[in-house]
């Protein structure tokens, strides 16, 4: 029968989860996978993946940011309502698209989101598989934004933002947003703005961190990947 063996899946999946929620013992004597769908609801998927403080992405560990300094952050990136947060005050930010703009037909149909959870980083990515429960995804993504203090993002004053904004006013709902934003891509514009290369953010992670994606989706087919 088409699509059993992707259910069963799925099926052994929520039966883990149910069988780790009915139990008595401390959550941390669990041991989930990095990366597991936490919501399956029709036409909505929450998957989310984990990272350890002592990762490293390229040559850089996860924990670095957490010994970064607040104060220096909001100097560069003319932020100065970063300069008394904690990183577990920060919410990154970022969006897949059917298009560029803030217009009524840009639909974001990924909302990734990380955050601090104790010693562990979180990757939330909110995946809308039907437009017509856009209202389900933003609900859960605006409880995220409600916990943060502020948004660090790459090109989200100019572009995610803006069109996150839109599509909450399109589903009759306010974004949560705190105060305060970092966008990175100012920051990187001004402290490489002497270094010829382009300030994408494939760039950044290449030439600053030493991290290489590999094979990648160029992002002007995103969109018509995601209405095949």
């Amino acid at each position: 029968k088409p699509g059993s063996s992707e259910r069963e899946r799925l099926d052994a999946l929520r039966r883990q989860f149910e069988a780790v929620a009915e139990s008595t013992a401390p959550a941390s004597e669990h041991s989930l996978p990095d990366d597991y769908a936490l919501t399956e609801t029709p036409g909505y998927v929450l998957r989310r993946s984990t990272r350890r403080i002592d990762d490293w992405i390229g040559h850089v560990k996860v924990g670095a940011m957490c010994e970064a300094s607040a104060i220096e952050l909001a100097l560069l990136g003319l932020e100065p309502g970063i300069a008394s947060l904690a990183p577990e005050d920060f919410l990154f930010v970022d969006l897949e698209t059917t298009g560029l703009g803030a217009g009524a037909s840009n639909l974001a149909f990924v909302i990734g989101l990380g955050y601090w959870d104790q010693r562990t980083f979180v990757v939330d990515q909110h995946l809308l598989l039907d437009p017509a429960v856009e209202s389900t995804m933003l609900k859960a993504v605006a409880e995220r934004f409600e916990q943060s203090g502020a948004i660090v993002s790459y090109n989200g004053k100019s572009f995610d933002l803006p069109l996150l904004r839109s599509r909450f006013v399109l589903n009759r709902r306010r974004l949560p947003e705190p105060s305060a934003h970092l966008d990175l891509l100012h920051l990187a514009r001004r402290v490489h703005r002497a270094r010829p290369w382009r300030k994408s953010l494939k760039e950044i992670e290449a030439r600053v961190i030493g991290f290489d994606r590999g094979p990648d989706i160029d992002s002007a087919t995103v969109g018509a990947r995601y209405a095949h």
